[in-house]
């Protein structure tokens, strides 16, 4: 069960953009980990800037990634929430130093959401509708299920399965079975299939409010397997979780 969430900040608008999911995930029961990275202890102001926010408080100095995959790795938490981009002034479409190192190392599922810069964003925990969960090509794919089911418990929310038209009935009949699987969980499952496995199909299937759970290709798997994953984590229009894969 995913039950803390550990949100790194650097103090700027956008990487608090992360909040809202961060907070919809820890939820009541759970427990949600700020982390600010500055260059100076005195530099740590969450406790300023976040004061209505229920969180354990953590602050570090030194190399953002280094010190946000360390207190992953001394806190374990069942899932990081951060943006693609922060302060640092990254393209609006790529990722960011920071968010690539973690997503390429951490040890734990990492929750990438790209930010956006016109306005105030809500601190209020977002609404998140169904967890989507691409199962073709890389035999890897199916890492993302255990994380993808354990999040839509904590949301109570539906997961929907994507395939492709015309598969062979093998995978065919493993999606079956892991749809079965899911809904004997007390999981509402559906499964989509698409005329192709691209990242425009894939793109085309996902909706407002979805959150995409995908595999890292960073542990094998096919190199146009490692190319779609990593261009969904990039340019995917809605938030991506990235399974780390055994």
């Amino acid at each position: 069960m995913t039950e803390r969430v550990l949100a790194p900040l650097d103090g700027s608008a956008l990487a608090e953009q992360a909040l809202p999911f961060a907070r919809a995930i820890a939820g009541e029961t759970g427990q949600l980990i700020l982390l600010e990275v500055g260059a100076d202890e005195d530099e740590c102001e969450l406790p300023q800037r976040l004061p209505g926010i229920p969180a354990r408080l953590e602050c570090a100095t030194g190399d953002p990634a280094e010190q946000i995959l360390r207190v992953a790795r001394e806190l374990r938490p069942d899932l990081i929430v951060m943006t693609s981009r922060g302060g640092g002034g990254a393209p609006a479409s790529s990722l960011g130093h920071v968010a690539e190192e973690v997503t390429q190392r951490s040890p734990v599922p990492t929750l990438v959401v790209h930010p956006v810069d016109e306005g105030e964003a809500s601190l209020e925990p977002a609404v998140m509708r169904r967890l989507v969960v691409p199962l073709f090509g890389s035999p890897i794919a199916r890492a993302a299920v255990p994380t993808a089911r354990s999040l839509a418990k904590r949301l109570r929310a539906p997961l929907h399965l994507l395939t492709v038209e015309g598969g062979p009935k093998s995978e065919a009949e493993l999606l079956a079975s892991t749809r079965a699987q899911l809904q004997a969980d007390g999981i509402a499952t559906s499964i989509e299939a698409l005329p192709e496995g691209s990242f425009a199909a894939i793109a085309a299937a996902l909706g407002s409010g979805d959150l995409l759970v995908v595999a890292s290709p960073s542990t094998g798997g096919e190199e146009g397997s490692r190319d779609l994953t990593e261009r969904l984590l990039r340019e995917a229009p809605v938030p991506v979780v990235l399974v780390p894969a055994e």
